[in-house]
């Protein structure tokens, strides 16, 4: 009978309130539901835009490495160009100091060699030509040439001196 008692206790709100107080209800029950789901909504869109926005970052980012890398590439390939220019002029002058250090060194050395050979050629055809009494003759004048010279040297230090 307790059970039977507590049941007939219960109160519902049907029982107190009029039709268009629990139409209100209704409908601001409805509005609350309605906004829970709009704010859950709204809670999704904004973890969406924030995973969107990382990934516009990481887009951007990756883009600026790319162009980075580009530019870095077409940088080495210039470099690599000079360096090429460079060592091919290096190349170019060392040769051309190579060659004329030989063509020097080659014309000195066949100029020595001539004027030797013609140092050889004119004494033997000195000797030819010129009987030797002469010769003895041209010795014995540079000899005497020498002794007035010094003659000379000796006059004019005594000169100086006294």
């Amino acid at each position: 009978m307790q059970q039977h008692a507590s049941a007939d206790l219960a109160i519902s709100a049907s029982d107190t309130a009029s039709n268009e107080i629990l139409a209100i209800a209704n409908v601001f029950a409805t509005m609350k539901t309605a906004l829970v789901s709009m704010t859950n909504a709204f809670d999704h869109l904004g973890s969406q835009t924030e995973k969107l926005a990382e990934i516009a970052v990481n887009i951007k980012a990756t883009e600026q490495l790319r162009l980075m890398q580009s530019a870095l590439e077409k940088q080495i390939e210039r470099q690599k160009a000079e360096v090429e220019n460079l060592r091919s002029s290096l190349q170019t002058q060392i040769k051309e100091a190579v060659e004329n250090k030989m063509r020097q060194e080659l014309y000195d050395m066949i100029k020595g060699t001539i004027q030797q050979e013609i140092e050889e050629k004119v004494r033997q055809q000195l000797s030819i030509q010129i009987p030797e009494d002469l010769r003895q003759q041209v010795i014995s004048h540079k000899r005497q040439i020498l002794e007035v010279k010094a003659s000379l040297h000796n006059s004019e230090a005594r000169r100086y001196n006294a």
